[in-house]
């Protein structure tokens, strides 16, 4: 079983606020029936460091309605940033079996939510070897047709769209 991570932040750089957390399970035969997801509350995420980009919240007043839900759910309420990274932690190790992580970038969910971990002075739940870039992966295999479902820009229905591509992908090239 492989992760998906999909985050929803104020930045595109480690050390950004997150203000939410979505990941799916998947394998070669489709997405799995574990996820997570988690709202954080931006106020904590502040005050433990974490910064805010005036371009990222620009585009997020770009962005549909549907999208915005999850600025107010986490200046409103959301979870503590501490509680938010331990349940995700949680949550990551009782996926079986040693799961990989996959993120969109290279340089983004997989390094931001290290980051966080890292200001929150919480161990990170995965090791680095585990770290997977789904772009990368898409790229390679650009033929591969999916249809989009769910919200364009929620942690988790982004996650889970970007698992059921990966496992097709996968599936095609016959690994895992």
């Amino acid at each position: 079983m492989q992760v998906m991570l999909d985050l929803e932040t104020l930045g595109t750089s480690a050390g950004s606020v997150i203000l939410s957390i979505g990941a799916a399970t998947f394998d070669k035969t489709g997405v799995g029936n574990q996820s997570f997801y988690g709202v954080i509350n931006l106020e904590s995420s502040l005050q433990a460091g974490l910064i805010t980009n005036p371009d990222t919240i620009a585009w997020w007043s770009k962005q549909s309605s549907a999208a915005q839900e999850v600025l107010t759910e986490a200046k409103m309420g959301g979870m503590p940033l501490d509680v938010a990274l331990n349940a995700f932690a949680t949550w990551f190790r009782s996926v079986p079996g040693k799961p990989g992580i996959w993120g969109l970038g290279a340089t983004f969910d997989n390094v931001l939510l290290r980051a966080a971990y890292e200001k929150a002075g919480i161990r990170c739940p995965w090791h680095y070897r585990s770290d997977r870039c789904f772009r990368t992966l898409w790229a390679l295999a650009s033929g591969i047709a999916a249809e989009r479902i769910g919200v364009h820009h929620n942690a988790l229905d982004d996650a889970i769209f970007q698992a059921s591509v990966a496992s097709k992908i996968l599936n095609h090239l016959g690994v895992m």
